[in-house]
């Protein structure tokens, strides 16, 4: 997909962007840590952080998230 198709694909679904900003970077960056041997991507760990601060729940494809033990924040998979 070229930029262009790939916005006029997604930007329909999304109601707002949110900056990644420095507190979800350190936010991330605890995730890492907390989660070592998880196999969680960075961008997993982003998505979790961005959750967490905006007390939001995070969907995901992964059920295995479900498990993780996280408290701050509701985890919703889609099947």
């Amino acid at each position: 997909m070229t930029l262009q198709e790939c916005e006029d694909c997604l930007l329909p679904l999304v109601s707002q962007v949110i900056p990644f900003e420095a507190s979800h970077a350190l936010l991330t960056a605890n995730l890492t840590k907390q989660f070592k041997g998880k196999g969680l991507s960075l961008e997993a760990r982003a998505c979790l952080a961005l959750g967490i601060k905006m007390n939001l729940p995070v969907y995901t494809v992964n059920p295995g998230w479900a498990n993780l033990g996280l408290t701050n924040v509701e985890i919703r998979c889609i099947r």
